[in-house]
């Protein structure tokens, strides 16, 4: 159930576990419907396929603005939409943001209310999609509305579109991917913004208090791999057998664990850390900018190496996500088994050299087939873009930092930069771990105050794009 717009006012008034909202946002009825609009939209279950529903519902809340709409794609599991300032038709240079609309399964009893009631509560709003991605989404479209009720009437030098995705967690094949193919022209993007980064406080060592911010601007390509071990044997579990499929699945996987994973700094990983370092200051900042150079390796090695809080930037990541037998009894030996992985390969990593070494560990009793592969792309650069969502963030949060930075997941962003378009990967929110820790988890929720603080970020940064501004 959805608190009463009248309750919702009482509760961001008061500030309930959202002490900054209070004092910081001075939209308020603005801040009600962002919160009720996320909570809608929770209530709409999307799991990956049935994501129609909720674009229908967007598409009439957009239509019911002074928005322009255009639906590229409208089947059940591949609804594409957009809101723009302008029609798509003026084919002015667009500004544009983008999320999906689509989320992973949920299990019910494992949360602390059900993962699709958009339940506000504490200062937040919970539900499967709350951060992951229909926040960001809600963001955004509440941004450009506000953003067109003061504009709208102007003619401007730029577009700015909310475009709104199907299918990005299960490869982008019906969403980002059509749109990269077919629709890409008619949008004409000048830059592009969706997930990537966010705010985290802790990151800077002599400052934990500081929130840091990275604006990603490329992410690790994903490559998912079924590795399967199939042997004839003896079909009883009391006899021995060295060769049984289990077993060699088994000795596979644990090679190729085990084999470590070598670190590598890359042109992106070395200016993350340039300005970490320039963050951090000191002698301790000098060690941080020049970790990768033989002096300072010595003392910088622990934070990079596996298990160190840099490693997942420096390095492919391989992660067991699955391990399978036929279905047996409990006395029956299976005569084959599989497991899937989870690789996140650095970009510019070869894929034909990383199967060839996975291949070599794991030896010739498995097989390793793909399950998908990703796209690899360049950096984006660092140029005006990136610049307007750096002040428009240093605007919002007092005392942030911002650097570039290397996404460790994936997202649908790569499809776009792929077409040489800038593409800067962001959630403007200062977040904490746990928060973090509930994407594609139980008890996802949004904190209200970063909702909308997000939201003001974003409009912010449409003012500045437009040359509007005013401090």
């Amino acid at each position: 159930m959805i608190l009463s717009k009248k309750i919702l006012w009482i509760f961001l008034l008061l500030g309930i576990g959202s002490k900054t909202l209070a004092e910081n946002s001075t939209h308020r009825s603005d801040s009600v419907e962002i919160v009720n609009l996320l909570s809608e939209m929770i209530q709409i279950n999307t799991v990956t396929g049935t994501e129609k529903p909720l674009g229908l519902y967007l598409t009439k809340w957009i239509e019911e603005t002074d928005l322009s709409l255009r639906i590229f794609t409208e089947q059940d599991s591949a609804y594409n939409f957009m809101a723009s300032l302008y029609p798509l038709s003026e084919d002015k240079p667009n500004y544009v943001f983008m999320g999906h609309i689509d989320v992973v399964p949920a299990e019910e009893q494992d949360w602390r209310y059900s993962p699709f009631s958009g339940k506000i509560q504490d200062g937040f709003v919970w539900g499967r999609g709350a951060i992951d991605d229909k926040g960001p989404v809600s963001m955004m479209l509440m941004a450009l509305k506000r953003f067109s009720q003061k504009y709208g009437h102007l003619d401007l030098p730029y577009n700015i579109s909310v475009l709104v995705l199907s299918g990005e967690e299960l490869f982008g094949d019906n969403g980002a991917k059509i749109i990269a193919d077919n629709f890409i022209h008619e949008i004409n993007p000048v830059a592009m913004f969706g997930e990537g980064g966010s705010g985290m406080i802790e990151i800077v060592p002599s400052f934990p208090e500081v929130p840091v911010f990275g604006v990603s601007i490329n992410e690790k390509v994903p490559l998912w791999l079924r590795i399967e071990a199939k042997a004839k044997t003896s079909g009883h579990s009391a006899a021995e057998s060295e060769l049984y499929a289990a077993k060699s699945l088994v000795k596979a996987l644990l090679r190729i664990i085990d084999s470590g994973r070598p670190v590598k700094f890359n042109k992106l990983s070395k200016k993350m850390f340039k300005e970490l370092g320039r963050m951090e200051g000191g002698f301790k900042g000098f060690m941080i900018k020049n970790s990768y150079k033989w002096y300072a390796w010595p003392f910088m090695k622990s934070y990079f190496l596996e298990g160190g809080p840099f490693n997942i930037l420096v390095s492919c990541s391989i992660n067991v996500t699955e391990i399978r037998t036929e279905s047996t009894s409990c006395n029956s030996i299976p005569q084959s088994a599989f497991a899937t992985l989870d690789c996140r390969l650095l970009p510019g990593t070869s894929r034909k050299k990383f199967l060839a070494k996975l291949r070599l560990l794991a030896g010739n009793k498995v097989d390793i087939s793909i399950i998908h592969a990703g796209i690899d792309a360049e950096d984006s650069p660092v140029n005006e873009s990136f610049k307007f969502m750096e002040n428009a963030l240093l605007h919002n949060f007092e005392n942030a930092k911002v650097a570039p930075f290397l996404f460790p997941a994936s997202s649908d962003n790569n499809y776009f930069r792929s077409l040489n378009i800038p593409v800067y990967g962001i959630t403007p929110m200062v977040t904490t771990d746990d928060i973090m820790q509930r994407i594609h988890n139980s008890n996802e929720r949004m904190p209200i105050d970063q909702l909308v603080k997000g939201y003001d970020t974003f409009y912010t940064m449409m003012e500045m794009v437009q040359g509007v501004f005013v401090e």
